[in-house]
This record gives C-alpha cells, sequence and structure tokens, in this order.
C-alpha cells in the first residue's frame, strides 16, 4: 500500500501504472535466477516499455518485463519464465484491485462522500444533513466538502466506521 500511496498520481499513463504495478511487495519474492539479468536485459530490448538501465536482476523489473511479453504476446527465453509469468499474473488481479481501491480512496474521497450521502437518501428517503437524523448519517454531515483534501485520512476512517456499523 505505500508504494500506491507514494506513486499514485491521476496523471499516469500505462506504462508508469505498470511500472507502480510492478513495484509492490508481492513481486519482490520473484526469483532472479543466476544470468537471468542477462536475459532481462535482452528481453527488454523487445518490450516496448522502457525499464530502468541496470535494473534487470531486480524482481521488479522482471515482473514488470514478464507483463510486458504477456501483453505482447512474445516468447519467453525459458520455461522457468513461463513459471514465474503464472506467478505474476496469479497476482496481478490483486494488485490491481489494490490499486483500484487505493487510487479510488486517495484521488476521489470527496466523490466517496458524495455517493455515500446519495445511497443514504436513497435508502431511507430523507436528505442527509436535516435535523434529527440517525447516528450513522452524523459522520457525512461533520465532513467540509469545501475542503475534502484536508478531510481524506479522517474521511477515510469514517467511512470504514460507518460501514463496519452494518
Amino acid at each position: 500500500m505505500q508504494v500506491f500511496r507514494d506513486r499514485l498520481r491521476p496523471t499516469l499513463n500505462v506504462a508508469d501504472l505498470i511500472t507502480v504495478m510492478t513495484e509492490v511487495y508481492e513481486y519482490s519474492q520473484l526469483p532472479v535466477r543466476h544470468n537471468e539479468d542477462l536475459l532481462n536485459e535482452e528481453l527488454s530490448k523487445s518490450c516496448p516499455l522502457a525499464v530502468a538501465a541496470g535494473s534487470f536482476n531486480s524482481p521488479h523489473t522482471k515482473a514488470n518485463l514478464l507483463l510486458q511479453c504477456h501483453f505482447s504476446h512474445q516468447q519467453l527465453p525459458s520455461s522457468d519464465y513461463y513459471t514465474d509469468l503464472k506467478s505474476v499474473l496469479d497476482q496481478s488481479i490483486r494488485v490491481l484491485q489494490v490499486i483500484l481501491f487505493s487510487y479510488f480512496i486517495s484521488v476521489y474521497m470527496y466523490h466517496l462522500v458524495i455517493y455515500g450521502q446519495i445511497i443514504l437518501c436513497v435508502g431511507d428517503d430523507r436528505h442527509v444533513c436535516r435535523a434529527g437524523l440517525v447516528r450513522s448519517y452524523n459522520f457525512l454531515c461533520k465532513l467540509n466538502t469545501n475542503d475534502c483534501a484536508s478531510q481524506m485520512a479522517r474521511g477515510k476512517k469514517l467511512i470504514l466506521t460507518y460501514l463496519n456499523s452494518y
């Protein structure tokens, strides 16, 4: 999660997002065997997206290259690479789900709060900030919607509290 908090931005392109995706801890356990750094360097020459020079012995770079080869339907240099690709693909859906959640929470917190308000209005046939509403509405009414950026951490905690109350 720390990688996502530090690196996710609304302006990332596909290449940047693949790089961020492959820098997570889950891929740090990917084996880089003897002389695979040389194979990774050769593989990088046929991949459309550049990777950092001198990082060919990194498991994160290997994961990046494996994904690019998978996307491009390229042949891999050995059967070990196919085994590693399966491992990378198995973890990639979970990593992408965390990216989506992190992106949504960090970039679109204001919209998440508004969405929650609308759900509450629809479910209970009343305006969210009307006086005398039930306790579960209180956290939404306390958020200052004009200053959402400063409320993001507090809002995330309050939303999780709200979700846990049901």
